[in-house]
């Protein structure tokens, strides 16, 4: 059955449903006895499917369905302000779940997996990937052992980024030692020139 068709059955049971009801206000009639089931005209996977279409299209309008790459590129950021890595990678997964949490059918658990991935800093994402490509492939379709692999990693990344910092000042902290200390060796270099030439 195509999409197209299946909103308007829906459009159309709805109109039903309606229907019916007016009828059996007027006529006094019981609505239970008078109206057909949908369970009982169905086969029991078109009637899940159709709940699933339901679920679908009552949750977007005009029956339009978003690009959720497009809207996980623009909308699921890690935060890397929070020095709190656990509440950062906390704060991401749950940010993730609330934008699924309205297409829940559309989106299987293995390219929820694959949205989290592709929506993490380039560094993290990068480091998470090699893991998922070489050492923990399960955590592809498993939410648990992803956010595990991408709490360790965020941590690994934490401690090389300070680590690179502190490296960072310490090359500084020396370059701004040799600058002083160049200085002071030219100016008695030169106050030594200068009382030698005096002195002849």
């Amino acid at each position: 059955m195509a999409h197209e068709a299946l909103v308007e059955w829906l459009k159309l049971r709805k109109e039903y449903e309606e229907y019916t009801n007016d009828r059996c206000k007027d006529g006094k009639e019981d609505v239970a006895a008078v109206m057909k089931s949908v369970k009982s005209s169905f086969d029991a996977n078109v009637l899940e499917t159709l709940c699933e279409i339901q679920q679908i299209t009552d949750s977007f309008q005009n029956q339009e369905l978003p690009d959720v790459k497009e809207l996980f590129r623009e909308e699921l950021r890690m935060n890397m302000s929070n020095s709190d890595i656990d509440a950062r990678v906390i704060e991401y997964f749950h940010l993730c779940n609330s934008l699924i949490k309205n297409m829940a059918s559309l989106v299987s658990l293995k390219e929820k997996c694959k949205l989290i991935v592709c929506s993490l800093p380039k560094g993290l994402k990068s480091k998470v990937q090699n893991e998922l490509d070489y050492r923990v492939p399960e955590a592809k379709c498993n939410i648990r052992k992803l956010y595990e692999l991408v709490r360790v990693k965020a941590k690994e990344e934490a401690i090389e980024e300070r680590a690179r910092r502190k490296q960072t000042r310490l090359v500084t902290k020396m370059r701004r030692k040799n600058t002083t200390m160049v200085p002071n060796t030219t100016k008695y270099a030169t106050s030594s020139k200068i009382t030698v030439w005096l002195r002849r």
